[in-house]
């Protein structure tokens, strides 16, 4: 088994990283631009 060899808790964490960072990224700019636009709260989370 080539891919049990292949894990490693820093191979994980390095995706894991990797997930986070691709999403709460455009999720951060999304929230910035409704705040600058004067968007209710209740309207920005319905989007999310």
């Amino acid at each position: 088994m080539q891919l049990h060899k292949d894990w490693s808790v820093s191979a994980i964490t390095a995706g894991f990283v990797a997930v986070l960072v691709s999403y709460s990224g455009p999720l951060a700019i999304f929230f910035q631009a409704a705040q600058s636009a004067d968007i209710s709260s209740t309207m920005m989370t319905s989007w999310v």
